[in-house]
């Protein structure tokens, strides 16, 4: 199931993808603004992300074969930009957009979850360790089982995909808690 929806996901047009995206963004902060004093609200945003974690999973992990030849993991930062631009793998392009697009909406709930009286630093510094590790994690399993191509910069997209979502999230509360000059006027 989750597989499926990857893979149509995968193969939207990247402006699509991203309207997407800022269509959850929009309705994610709506939904925030209009009920998250609410009870419920933290309860929804935590089931959202178990249910992230579950599909990510299932994709990276679990709806892969094993490789009878593992490959060596790829190390070099930003390796997939250098293919990419020499002409090797165009696709590599859209890879690292997809990486950067499935962790995203992580970033911006899990900030959610996080203490309101952290400031933002903090809030950006934790998620960047937590996706860090996450991310690190799965391309592990990768390559420890044989069921990719481990990459560093699977990881760099990832967390760039989460920091993008929180960093969102953050300015998201700074403008709702702002108030305008016009505002202190009236």
């Amino acid at each position: 199931m989750f597989g499926k929806l990857l893979r149509w996901f995968y193969c939207l047009p990247v402006p699509l993808a991203l309207m997407l995206l800022l269509v959850f963004s929009l309705l994610f902060l709506y939904l925030r603004k209009k009920i998250g004093k609410k009870r419920f609200w933290l309860l929804g945003v935590l089931g959202f992300a178990l249910l992230w974690l579950l599909f990510i999973a299932s994709v990276t992990l679990t709806s892969r074969g094993l490789s009878e030849h593992p490959m060596a993991p790829e190390l070099i930062p930003f390796h997939s930009y250098f293919l990419a631009f020499t002409g090797e793998n165009r696709e590599l392009l859209r890879s690292n957009f997809m990486n950067i697009a499935l962790f995203y909406p992580a970033g911006l709930v899990v900030c959610e979850l996080l203490p309101k009286k952290w400031r933002s630093g903090k809030k950006l510094f934790f998620l960047c360790a937590l996706f860090l590790l996450l991310s690190a994690g799965i391309e592990f399993c990768q390559f420890y089982y044989a069921l990719g191509w481990a990459e560093t910069d699977d990881v760099i997209h990832n967390v760039l995909g989460a920091l993008t979502g929180a960093l969102i999230c953050t300015k998201g509360i700074k403008s709702e808690n702002t108030t305008s000059v016009e505002d202190d006027v009236n």
